[in-house]
């Protein structure tokens, strides 16, 4: 119920899990991403169809373009995150900006949901555990250095702290700015 994030556990058990080739455990890492940048896609094919009145064909290019642009931009972003402390925004500040720049216009949503895709999908692949591109890491590692797995859990718990930490700054410094 808290917009936090989302996790989702295979129907197996954590050792049957383990017990599945790499390449599967990767390609079910990478299903969220995947399915993020899928989403902003779409949204900007909706976009192109029915903002700019392209035809179907233009469109898919439109969309294209617009993501591959939208993913520099993040990596860019990411690339000067923590030059400043105060350009971080949690998911208080996200709604909050998102509302006042985008509106309520079913553009303006579909915008809205191309940018928290983009910027999910990018998150959620950087290589620190527990977010998929730290699982990813970690079958890649494992399959090098198979004891590395042992790790695993531990590292996760700490990145899940960390990650909590930071949500929990980000989050009082988000309603700080909007209560000044």
């Amino acid at each position: 119920m808290i917009p936090l994030g989302g996790y989702v556990l295979p129907a197996l058990e954590d050792a049957d899990f383990r017990r599945l080739p790499t390449y599967k455990r990767i390609t079910f890492a990478l299903g969220g991403p995947v399915a993020n940048i899928v989403g902003a896609f779409v949204g900007l094919f909706l976009i192109g169809l029915s903002q700019f009145s392209l035809g179907p064909v233009r469109a898919v290019s439109f969309a294209a373009t617009e993501l591959m642009m939208g993913l520099q931009q993040q990596l860019y972003g990411l690339s000067t995150l923590f030059a400043d402390f105060g350009q971080l925004s949690g998911i208080v500040g996200v709604v909050a900006v998102g509302g006042t720049q985008f509106g309520s216009t079913l553009a303006g949503l579909l915008m809205f949901s191309v940018l928290i895709n983009i910027s999910l999908a990018v998150l959620n692949l950087l290589p620190l555990p527990p977010l998929d591109g730290g699982r990813v890491l970690f079958c890649v590692l494992e399959k090098i250095y198979r004891p590395i797995a042992k790790a695993e859990v531990p590292v996760t718990l700490i990145g899940w702290a960390l990650i909590m930490a930071l949500m929990v700054c980000v989050t009082v410094q988000d309603v700080g700015r909007i209560a000044a």
